[in-house]
């Protein structure tokens, strides 16, 4: 299973172009310009969980309209099991606000950041995903013996 990475970016051209290189990269990828307007806004989070659609990795702008980093962190927050992974993309964050938010878990990829950065934590957060996904599938194989 391809790992689920949902992008939210309010630049077309940054998020056409990190759809289309992560997607080459065989992820399965979601993309939108605020998460108000995607299928994964609060009021829809748990349709996405019960259909198996939910996002191993997020990637987001921090200046989104209509929303703010804060409120993009809450889907971190909700008990949603896949969801192991976000990174952050601000402009103008401090080292102070790189720091705190990387405390609680969270990349930072100051912009403009170097897309190796990004694709070289990308494919550590894949290596773990199938870490999980090998160790499930041997208890699962255990529960059938």
């Amino acid at each position: 299973m391809k790992p689920r990475v949902l992008i939210f970016e309010n630049s077309d051209i940054l998020r056409s172009t990190l759809s289309s290189i992560i997607r080459n990269l065989e992820y399965e990828v979601k993309a939108f310009s605020n998460p108000d307007t995607s299928p994964y806004s609060y009021s829809s989070i748990h349709n996405c969980l019960l259909e198996n659609t939910s996002p191993n990795i997020i990637i987001s702008d921090v200046c989104l309209p209509l929303i703010n980093e804060y409120e993009v962190l809450g889907y971190r927050l909700q008990k949603v099991d896949e969801l192991k992974f976000m990174a952050f993309m601000p402009a103008d964050w401090n080292e102070v606000d790189i720091y705190y938010t990387e405390k609680i878990g969270c990349k930072v990829f100051k912009k403009p950041f170097d897309l190796k950065d990004l694709l070289k934590w990308l494919d550590n957060c894949r290596k773990q995903i199938d870490q999980k996904n090998i160790l499930l599938n041997k208890f699962k194989r255990k529960d059938r013996l």
